[in-house]
């Protein structure tokens, strides 16, 4: 029993159990736990983290860096994300409200950041060069590949060309994108083509007009490519604009963090593995009819679209617009591969080595990270 402003201390050696009581009474071990817990003298029975703060209870965990701290996130992320709807405005997040949510917390307690957005602490000029070189890899290495294409071949560099590309990477930057949310939860998805075939037969039965959809243009545009613009920038906002992005990378970066924060985690991933199949209306109207294996090979693009394009296969660190990048690294080279008479066996070898090279970078970018 604790009474109103005072303070308890409990005490024992390691393996004696204290740490584990304190986790039953938070819920982490309810199974285990005999007896009742009182709060304001009414005896209540967690079933998550999440009753247990809606109860008032905090838990300081031991281990900060792993049960603590979402470390790909921000200092103010980090502070506001058992009390998002606090700093919500219309769905989204008001950075002037997480500020000034924020900004006494850290006052009271010390912290010292030179910024609420500072993820990397302690960097060193040098450092900074080489996150700043990071982040630009993949618009470096799409501007050379375009330079080396359109030296090889004089079909490359037309108009007709690049509307073709983008739209021939319409559909798998659909894909990607969901694919993203799911890398970015820390897990992976193999099941994408056939989910997009499943799909795009069911879409089959509801769309009757569906091949102006995917097919039409409008202002000179391909549909697909708007569509895609459009997918990509509601999706740009999801992730970094509102309480389910919040959650998504927080999930990614630290998923233990992130269940003692109160986050749901399994209604978060079953939620970003449900938008896998987003494409498959667009390949049902490009097609205008559903084919049991209308995403045959997609896994491949699509895995290697978002890891060029900076996600890291952690979980917790990427972004839309970096997979959008990845998706047109992987289209201009399709494209200039079949420009070139490259036999589809060699372009396979291509595809995989370049994958293997994104994942390579992404590894070695996470030693970096890690302190």
């Amino acid at each position: 029993m604790c009474a109103a402003a005072r303070s308890w201390g409990l005490f024992g050696l390691v393996g004696a159990g204290r740490t584990e009581l304190l986790e039953s009474i938070f819920s982490l071990h309810s199974e285990r736990l005999e007896g009742a817990v009182f709060v304001g003298g009414q005896p209540v029975r967690f079933a998550s983290p999440a009753d247990a703060i809606a109860a008032g209870l905090v838990l300081a965990p031991e281990d900060r860096k792993h049960d603590g701290l979402v470390l790909e996130m921000s200092v103010g992320a980090n502070a506001s994300l058992a009390s998002l709807s606090r700093v919500l405005r219309f769905g989204l997040v008001d950075t002037a409200r997480e500020t000034a949510h924020v900004k006494p917390f850290l006052d009271r307690f010390r912290v010292k950041t030179p910024s609420l957005d500072q993820r990397i602490r302690k960097l060193s000029g040098g450092n900074q060069q080489k996150v700043l070189f990071r982040r630009f890899q993949s618009l470096l290495a799409l501007g050379l590949m375009v330079l080396v294409l359109s030296l090889l071949s004089d079909n490359f560099l037309t108009p007709d060309n690049g509307w073709n590309i983008l739209r021939q990477i319409s559909v798998n930057a659909c894909l990607s994108i969901g694919m993203t949310l799911v890398i970015l939860s820390g897990g992976i998805d193999l099941s994408v083509g056939a989910i997009l075939a499943l799909s795009g037969a069911v879409a089959a039965g509801v769309l009757k007009n569906g091949g102006h959809l995917g097919t039409g243009a409008f202002l000179g545009m391909p549909m697909p490519v708007w569509i895609t613009l459009i997918l990509a920038l509601i999706f740009i906002v999801v992730t970094t604009r509102t309480r389910f992005g919040r959650h998504l990378y927080a999930v990614g970066g630290n998923e233990r963090a992130a269940f003692l924060t109160g986050l749901d985690v399994n209604r978060i991933k079953i939620a970003v593995y449900a938008l896998a199949g987003v494409a498959g209306l667009l390949v049902t109207a490009r097609l205008d009819s559903a084919q049991p294996n209308a995403g045959l090979g997609y896994e491949l693009d699509s895995i290697a679209a978002v890891v060029i394009g900076g996600t890291s296969l952690s979980g917790g660190r990427g972004s839309i617009t970096g997979t959008l990048l990845g998706c047109l690294i992987i289209g201009v080279l399709n494209n200039g591969l079949f420009l070139l008479n490259v036999s589809p066996f060699w372009q396979q070898v291509i595809k995989g080595g370049v994958i293997l090279l994104a994942v390579a970078t992404d590894r070695m970018n996470a030693r970096n990270r890690e302190f």
